[in-house]
């Protein structure tokens, strides 16, 4: 008659060890479970630093912004001193005089700024890119 049980596992003991401990039989959950053990490793609960390399402090761009997003930005603010000056033109400023002043005043120097900030920083990652190519 044939048993369809799964055979145990005989641990191997040293000879030191007396018959019956080196008899007793072992599971295979058990058997994994001591292959897989691993050291537990503290995780660095420590705070981040910064790290300044000579290349982050010899940046010649003013604004650490992608210059697609300086450009695009620089070109809104454009279209909004150019709505200003129409606004101005008009019979009547939909957001009234001042507003529409304050927007064309501070429009007309952020555009220039925006533009010039984003051919500075266009000239820089074109130079990071010929730098990683070459």
């Amino acid at each position: 008659m044939t048993h369809n049980r799964r055979p145990s596992l005989l641990r191997a003991e040293s000879g030191d060890e007396d018959a019956a401990a080196a008899s007793q039989p072992v599971s295979v959950a058990e058997e994994k479970k001591e292959e897989t053990k691993q050291e537990v490793v503290p995780m660095d609960m420590s705070l981040p630093t910064i790290n300044l390399d000579a290349k982050d402090q010899d940046k010649s761009y003013p604004i650490d912004f992608p210059a697609y997003g300086l450009l695009s930005l620089s070109t809104v603010v454009a279209i909004a001193f150019v709505g200003s000056i129409f606004e101005v033109a008009g019979p009547s400023p939909l957001l009234g005089y001042v507003p529409t002043y304050i927007i064309g005043a501070l429009s007309l120097p952020g555009f220039i700024f925006l533009f010039y900030a984003a051919i500075k920083k266009g000239q820089a990652e074109a130079e990071e890119d010929d730098d990683d190519f070459y």
